[in-house]
């Protein structure tokens, strides 16, 4: 993802699947607008900051940028990273999960019915892993879901900006391990659902949500 021309609220993303994004693209407030002119290929798109009245969702670009991000990591639907994206996280230093001064960061509740869903769908497949009884289809089902419902937490939670900063750490190994169990990376789909298990376990150390308990390999 990158801006386009000098309208601060253009974004280019490419997509492979459009109106498969376009419920979740526009919770994100996006419009997709095909552009002329010189763009990467043919499927990619300039994504407009939806305005609201004579002003720009400004505040909803932070959440926006990590929902590209989080498609960008997903790998199967958009291939550009958010290159300007840790312009909103200070000065692009690498950041590590930590409390928020030794307490959890606050959370909200579409954040917290995202992650349920994400706990629940682990919990329901972890047995059926370990007896050896989940197919490659089943894994690429799993990864899809994650996908969606982490595309759903970026475009409604609103968090504080450093308790954001946090999430998209979180969200970074939730779709890199989603993305190994749709069977893209080097990862094996096993070791892809490790990865969203241990994600969990850093949500519910790092994130306060009443009657967290992560699912377990």
């Amino acid at each position: 993802m990158k801006k386009a021309g000098s309208d601060p609220g253009l974004f280019v993303l490419r997509c492979d699947d459009l109106p498969q994004l376009s419920g979740a693209l526009s919770g994100a407030g996006l419009i997709p607008v095909k552009a002329a002119g010189e763009l990467p290929d043919k499927n990619s798109w300039v994504f407009l900051i939806q305005p609201e009245g004579d002003r720009m969702k400004t505040n909803r670009l932070p959440s926006t940028l990590a929902f590209l991000l989080a498609m960008a990591t997903a790998g199967s639907q958009t291939a550009w990273a958010a290159a300007d994206h840790h312009h909103h996280h200070g000065d692009g230093a690498e950041q590590k999960l930590q409390l928020n001064a030794g307490k959890k960061w606050v959370t909200d509740a579409s954040l917290r019915q995202a992650m349920d869903g994400i706990n629940q769908a682990m919990v329901t497949a972890v047995p059926l892993i370990h007896k050896n009884r989940f197919s490659e289809a089943d894994y690429a089902k799993l990864a899809a879901g994650i996908n969606e419902k982490v595309a759903y937490a970026v475009a409604n939670c609103q968090l504080a900006p450093e308790a954001d900063a946090m999430l998209h750490l979180v969200i970074a190994e939730l779709t890199a391990g989603a993305e190994a169990m749709a069977g893209k990376g080097g990862a094996s789909r096993h070791d892809g659902a490790v990865r969203v298990l241990q994600a969990l376990q850093s949500y519910g150390k790092y994130f306060q949500h009443p009657n967290w308990k992560a699912a377990r390999g």
